[in-house]
């Protein structure tokens, strides 16, 4: 017997008491049972509670709870009489041994926060959970659930949501990355309105309408009115319309099932093979598909693509039988399967294909030594482009011919490489010997959850995907695709977006939507691409010339047949082929003299740069820093999740030679440029200078500045890493270090690196040190961050000059504010610096929150708006004034003039929001740099709001302007108490980019706008989208904004008399 079975019912009998009339009433609505091991039945099951006077007992006795606390138990199924404590709010099931929850858990109407964390044998969520209206918090987390139900969408109220995203089916993954929770529900909003649709169209709809017979009428209303399957089901619920439809069953619990859409559950994915050039990779493919063994078979040419159909036994099934049932069959396994070439310089390219919803062969020849190493990068590689969640069978060819190197286990890939590698074989493609075997366990694999290789087919799909394979075009424009759905009657968004995503995902096609500028291009021909850059990588005049291109003389390289005998590309496709490559990151159009930027003669391939820095590398580096700079540097390592090592990342430098091009020095002309195989030169345009060098495994990064170290942000944040669609999934960590400089206490400045995170960590811990990655003895964080914390003679002088404008403005001494517009040398200066730093904050958010710009403006600020007596100490809540930016011009929208319809006074692009005392914990550095960068405006001299008024089409009049910087100045001391009644908790040591953990007061505008953000952090993304969420809800036009492109960020929202104004 459980020994805490005593205790539990001792908690749930004090839960009640008999009253003065004996009546049995509640005593507490909260019970706790937390950690007693509890079995189900033992939960259930009534007892007597002689001692307490009671009668007999159970939990079901308890329907008026409001907590209920179930953690670390062992349940296996939830207690029926749960679900009927009506009043429920917060429930705990942490840690349970639960495999699913009861279809009626959506009767707890007022249940708020709902935690089933670390119930691992989860068969899912019931679509009853849809109806939890109230419900605010939930926690799947560790519950390995795959699939959320549409209805989820529907939890109106919900904020936070947890769960183990790599769990995730393909499609609903895709859409929980990024904005999270939100992102997630409209996609499983759209999956509810297109069951919906589906449903409309299938023969369950028809069947149900003939179930109901006289009620048909009423039933089609129901569904016709509907937009989603969870209205039909709330419909249905409801006790008015249950009368209506189901007379004398009304109160039935369950009197009517809708039937679900006619649906198809196939297995299909890509079969990729990789490995070393020439290990029989593609005998491999032609022997799995039956194809006769042919002596000397030509290489690959970069790619090709091949149709491979299985049995679930793993027997084959030709082409000729599987055409004879065409389209998606349960019975079947459908594979594409993917050759890739196997040079060295082809790997690069991988990242376009490598999907975790895969198989991969990894083809070795059964030889020792060097081969093993090969074998394990290969390995390697898959792993880090699909985050560990590839399943890889390891396959060594000609074992008739040589025998397996007894070395190489199982057993031992698995101990060094992890349950990735699934399977071990030795085969032979000229013989047969063990094909068989190995499409077995191929299909195997394929059935194995972990692969994503299970799909699901609703109507009209297959017929897409068809009429794709069918075409003569190697790609198509999403717009096309999206009217080809519509023309097979998937006429919702979201549905046509799966199709194309399922096609890509099972490798009919390639969809880069985790790019921006890849979302509108749909590659029917994955191949067709692959070849063409190979042949650029193959080419030895290419070679030559460092990768640079002629683009007029491209059909040299590809008019002609290729190597293995495929045909070569007419030169109508040349500019196709040019913009795939550069929206897959693989190659640019470079500044040459004469042309304009974007228009470029020639193509850079950013893997073919020389290999060797020029001799005057050093020379030029001097010549292009700043006149007496500081000096910041910086190393970034890549180390996989969990480990201790660090990664070799070869690429990385091609990556940013792309990724970094506006800030070449030769963005203007290429001829200036200086990058090479392990490092480039970079110069922004507020005249700092950065070197960037690879060794071994560390990126060393050294940047020179004058104002503020904005070019050091711009380069580790396009490394990018985590989600970003380059790293596909690798699995790994950017870590940044900074140089123990002289606080080294080994007496070997510059030589120890200090990690940022582990700097963050200890002084959140309370430690005042840290310990070195490479001596390993511990250095005093405050020395070590104090070091870089010498202010610029520039900074100093401009924060003066700035006091001076605030003593002036709050004193009323206009006249000084008018010498300001009216400008003198020293004016003029430090207006152009504010200017400046005004442009390189603007361009810090831009750069941190680049895929935002598909929701709206990314740029705000805040002013408090307190009421008459509030209490710095006890305000829960506070009225705020958002003004939204133009990205263009850097200038608030009101600036503009526009003025709204509703309330001629007020100016469009400003709205009054009330945010609570969590949020504006959360938008403390946004606070503190809104009147800073306010007054950057008002100052700005010609480029200023005094500027608007000279500016052709100027909205404000120089008085206009000077009663706003009035304005500003006398809203400080608002600002200040404001900022002072909450806790700076966001205030640390990773604050700005040097590191420094100032003590700056709230109105010390210089360094608040030097710092400001400081790296942009989880916090501010969600600030960012709550703010844009509470602003639309007022003015959806987001005060005339609009979407347009933009070369350095790719879209920006600018106003339309931007340019005309500001120029």
């Amino acid at each position: 017997m459980n020994p805490n079975l005593a205790t539990a019912r001792a908690r749930i009998a004090a839960c009640l008491m008999r009253d003065a009339a004996g009546n049995l009433v509640q005593r507490y609505d909260h019970l706790n049972l937390a950690g007693l091991g509890l079995t189900s039945a033992e939960l259930s099951e009534p007892f007597d509670p002689q001692e307490r006077g009671l009668p007999p007992l159970s939990l079901a006795d308890l329907p008026h709870l409001r907590y209920l606390d179930l953690t670390g138990n062992v349940l296996t199924e939830l207690p029926e009489c749960v679900c009927e404590m009506l009043g429920l709010e917060w429930m705990g099931l942490n840690f349970n041994r639960l495999r699913q929850l009861p279809e009626n858990l959506g009767d707890l109407k007022s249940l708020k926060c709902l935690y089933i964390r670390g119930n691992g044998f989860m068969t899912g969520i019931p679509d009853s959970v849809g109806f939890l209206d109230q419900l605010i918090e939930l926690d799947l987390t560790g519950c390995g659930i795959t699939k959320l139900p549409s209805s989820m969408g529907h939890l109106k109220q919900l904020q936070h949501l947890a769960l183990d995203d790599k769990e995730l089916d393909t499609d609903q993954k895709a859409a929980w990355k990024g904005a999270k929770w939100e992102n997630l529900r409209k996609h499983l909003l759209k999956l509810d309105e297109e069951a919906l649709s589906s449903y409309r169209r299938s023969e369950s709809y028809q069947l149900d309408l003939g179930r109901f017979s006289q009620q048909a009428k009423d039933f089609a209303q129901i569904v016709a009115s509907a937009s989603s399957m969870f209205e039909v089901r709330k419909s249905i619920d409801d006790p008015q319309i249950r009368k209506v439809l189901f007379p004398g069953h009304e109160n039935d619990e369950e009197p009517f099932e809708i039937q679900r859409a006619e649906i198809t559950t196939q297995f299909t994915g890509k079969l990729i093979l990789v490995g070393s050039q020439e290990h029989g990779k593609t005998c491999l493919q032609r022997a799995l598909r039956g194809q006769p063994f042919v002596q000397g078979y030509k290489s690959t040419d970069g790619m090709s693509r091949e149709r491979l159909f299985l049995k679930h036994d793993g027997s084959r099934v030709t082409e000729a039988e599987r055409a004879k049932n065409s389209g998606p069959q349960e019975g079947i396994i459908d594979m594409t399967l993917w050759d890739m070439g196997g040079q060295e310089h082809y790997q690069h390219t991988h990242q376009m294909f490598f999907t975790p919803a895969a198989v991969y062969l990894v083809v070795t020849l059964p030889r020792q030594g060097a081969e093993v190493q090969k074998l394990d990068e290969w390995i390697e590689l898959v792993k880090r482009r699909t985050d560990g969640r590839g399943s890889i069978i390891v396959v060594s060819t000609w074992c008739d011919m040589h025998d397996l190197d007894q070395s190489i286990t199982l057993d031992g890939l698995q101990a060094k490489h992890g349950e990735i590698v699934r399977h071990l074989i030795a085969v032979d493609s000229e013989t047969g010997t063990r094909i068989a075997e190995l499409r077995a366990q191929i299909s195997w694999v394929v059935q194995e959850p972990r692969s994503k290789c299970k799909h699901t087919w609703l109507p009209g799909w297959t017929d897409v995907l068809s009429k794709l394979a069918a075409t003569d075009s190697a790609f198509l424009r999403l717009p096309a695709l999206r009217d080809l759905c519509a023309e097979h009657g998937i006429d919702e968004e979201e549905e046509q977006r799966t199709v194309i995503r399922t096609g890509h995902y099972t490798g009919a096609l390639l969809w880069r939507e985790d790019i921006p500028a890849g979302e509108d291009v749909v590659i029917l021909n994955p191949d067709w691409l692959c070849r063409a850059v190979a042949r650029l990588l193959d080419d030895q005049t290419t070679r030559e010339e460092s990768g640079l291109v002629d683009i007029s003389k491209l059909e040299r390289v590809w008019r002609g047949a290729g190597r293995d005998g495929t045909p070569g590309y007419e030169p109508d496709t040349y500019a196709a082929l040019i913009e795939l490559m550069e929206i897959n990151e693989l190659a640019y159009r470079p500044k040459m003299p004469g042309r304009k930027i974007g228009e470029g003669s020639h193509l850079l391939l950013t893997q073919m740069v020389q290999s060797k820095p020029r001799q005057d590398v050093q020379d030029e580096w001097n010549a292009i820093s700043p006149p007496k700079p500081e000096e910041s540097s910086r190393v970034v390592a890549f180390r996989k999740v969990g480990d201790l090592g660090y990664e070799s990342v070869p690429d990385i430098i091609y990556l940013l030679i792309f990724r970094l091009r506006d800030f070449s020095l030769g963005r203007l002309d290429y001829n200036k440029a200086i990058h090479w195989q392990k490092g480039l030169l970079v110069r922004d345009e507020y005249g700092n200078a950065g070197k960037i060098e690879l060794e071994d495994e560390k990126l060393h990064i050294t940047v020179r500045y004058t104002l503020e170290n904005g070019l050091m942000h711009s380069i580790i944040s396009r490394i990018g890493v985590g989600d970003d669609p380059l790293w596909n999934g690798r699995g790994l960590k950017k870590v940044e270090f900074v140089p123990c400089g002289s606080a080294c206490v080994s007496n070997k400045p510059d030589t120890g690196l200090i990690s940022m995170e582990d700097c963050l960590k200890t002084k959140k811990a309370g430690n005042t040190s840290v310990r070195c990655e490479m001596c390993h003895d511990y250095v005093n964080i405050s020395r070590l961050m104090q070091q870089s914390r010498t202010e610029p003679d520039e900074h100093v002088k401009l924060k003066q000059w700035l006091k001076e404008q605030f003593t002036a403005l709050q004193s009323g001494q206009e006249e000084t504010y008018l010498a300001v517009l009216r400008g003198n040398e020293d004016n003029r200066l430090r207006s152009a610096q504010i200017e400046q730093l005004l442009q390189m904050h603007v361009d810090r958010v831009l750069e941190a929150f680049t895929s935002e710009w598909k929701e709206g403006p990314r740029f705000f600020s805040l002013k408090p708006l307190p009421e008459a007596g509030w209490n710095p100490k006890t305000w829960v809540q506070m009225k705020f004034r958002v003004t939204v930016w133009c990205e263009a011009c850097r200038k608030p929208v009101p600036f503009f003039g526009a003025r709204k319809q509703d309330k001629p006074k007020e100016y469009l692009g400003s709205e009054e929001i009330t945010l609570t005392r969590e949020w504006v914990q959360k938008s403390r550095k946004l606070l503190s740099i809104g009147s800073w960068l306010l007054l950057a405006g008002a100052t700005g001299g010609t480029a200023g709001i005094g500027g608007l008024a000279s500016a052709v089409g100027g909205a404000l009049t120089p008085q206009e302007a000077k009663d706003i910087a009035a304005e500003l100045a006398k809203d400080q001391k608002v600002i200040k108490e404001v900022l002072s009644s909450i806790p700076d908790e966001s205030k640390s040591l990773l604050r700005d980019d040097r590191g420094a953990d100032d003590e700056d007061s709230a109105d010390d505008f210089s360094l608040l706008g030097i710092k400001a953000f400081g790296k942009p952090v989880e916090d501010d993304l969600k600030l960012l989208r709550y703010l844009r969420t509470e602003y639309e809800k007022k003015d959806p036009t987001w005060g005339g904004l609009i979407s347009t492109p933009d070369d350095k960020f790719g879209r920006i929202w600018a106003h339309p008399k931007a340019k005309e104004v500001f120029g």
